[in-house]
C-alpha cells in the first residue's frame, strides 16, 4: 500500500473564561488527518501508530512510548484522533510527529509515512494554559479622593485590567491554482482565510500548514510562504513580518509538499481584518494546480 499523509495537525483550544482559568485542560490534543491509499483517499478502518521525536530526522532520542489507536475511522480520507502523550513534554523544545498506518484487519508490520511532522505552538498552547497566563492587563483607574478625614483616607482602587486569552480563531479548506508570478509575485491567501477582532496594542498568535503540487515532472516551483493579515478587505495582504517570511520549494510531480508557518505579531490599529496562511508562486511560468488542503488557527491575546 502506497500511503501519504496530507494534512497536518490541527488544535483545538478551548475558550478561556476568568471561571475557567483554574481548571486543568489535560495534555491531550485533537489531530486531524488526510490519508491516501495508492493515491486516492482512504475509507475503512486503519490502525494508528504515532511517536513523538525531538528530532526531525534520525534516530534522536525517542521522547515517549508510541501512541497506537486501533480501527480509527477514515472517511473520505479524512480522519481525528485525540492523541495524549502524557504530561511535561511540550515544555518549550521542538516536537516532531512520525505517523505509521496499517489496515484495521490487519495484524502485521506497520508502515511508516514518509517525514515526520513538526508540532507548531498549537500543543504548546497547553503550556501556557497549564500555568503560563498572558501578560497582565493595565492596571484599572485610581477611585476618587475619599473625604478629607482625620489622616485623608484615599478612595478604593479602580478594577484590574483584562488578561490572557481573548478569542481563537480557525479555518481550513481547499487550495485553490496558485499562478506563476516570478520575483514579483504578490501575497495571496491559499485556501480559506478568517477573521479577527482586536484592539490595538493586542497581539495576534498563528500557526497553520498548506499542501502543494503542480504537473512538471522535472521541475520544482520557489515560493515565500508564511501568515498574512489585510487591512482592507484582501486588496493588499501583508506578511506577519515582512522581512523575515520563509522561502521554499514545491517539489517535482507526483508529488506534493506541506509547508508549515508559524508567527505572532501586535495589532498596530483597532479593527476587524482577515487573517489567513499566505504563499507567493516566485516561478515564472509553473502554476501550482495540483493542491490540497491548508489547515490555520489563530488567537487574540491580550
Amino acid at each position: 500500500m502506497n500511503k501519504m499523509l496530507a494534512v497536518l495537525a490541527f488544535l483545538a483550544l478551548p475558550l478561556c473564561s476568568p471561571s475557567a482559568h483554574a481548571e486543568d485542560v489535560g495534555d491531550g490534543f485533537t489531530y486531524q488527518g488526510r490519508l491516501q491509499d495508492n493515491g486516492t483517499p482512504a475509507n475503512g478502518l486503519y490502525d494508528l501508530s504515532f511517536t513523538l521525536h525531538d528530532v526531525p530526522t534520525g534516530l534522536g532520542t525517542i521522547v515517549i512510548d508510541p501512541v497506537q489507536l486501533d480501527d480509527v475511522p477514515v472517511e473520505n480520507g479524512i480522519f481525528s484522533v485525540t492523541l495524549d502523550f502524557g504530561g511535561g513534554l511540550f515544555n518549550g523544545q521542538r516536537r516532531w510527529l512520525e505517523i505509521s498506518v496499517r489496515e484495521g484487519a490487519s495484524i502485521g508490520a506497520y508502515e511508516t509515512l514518509a517525514g515526520r511532522q513538526e508540532l507548531t505552538p498549537a500543543p504548546y498552547a497547553l503550556y501556557a494554559l497549564s500555568g503560563n497566563p498572558g501578560p497582565a492587563g493595565p492596571t484599572g483607574a485610581t477611585g476618587p479622593q475619599g473625604p478629607t478625614g482625620p489622616t485623608g483616607a484615599t478612595g478604593p482602587q479602580g478594577p484590574a485590567g483584562p488578561t490572557g486569552i481573548v478569542s481563537i480563531a480557525t479555518t481550513s479548506g481547499q487550495i485553490n491554482a496558485l499562478v506563476a508570478g516570478g520575483g514579483n509575485a504578490p501575497w495571496v491567501f491559499a485556501g480559506p482565510y478568517t477573521t479577527v477582532t482586536v484592539q490595538a496594542g493586542q497581539r495576534i498568535t498563528g500557526s497553520g500548514v498548506g499542501v502543494f503540487g503542480h504537473n512538471d515532472v522535472s521541475s520544482t516551483v520557489p515560493v515565500s510562504f508564511g501568515l498574512c493579515i489585510s487591512y482592507n478587505n484582501g486588496a493588499t495582504l501583508n506578511e506577519f513580518f515582512s522581512s523575515t517570511y520563509t522561502d521554499g520549494t514545491v517539489l517535482a510531480n507526483p508529488l506534493k509538499t506541506a509547508l508549515s508557518a508559524a508567527a505572532s505579531m501586535v495589532a498596530p490599529s483597532s479593527g476587524t481584518f482577515r487573517v489567513g496562511y499566505c504563499i507567493k508562486n516566485r516561478s515564472t511560468s509553473i502554476n501550482l494546480s495540483v493542491n490540497d488542503f491548508v489547515n490555520a488557527w489563530f488567537m487574540v491575546s491580550n
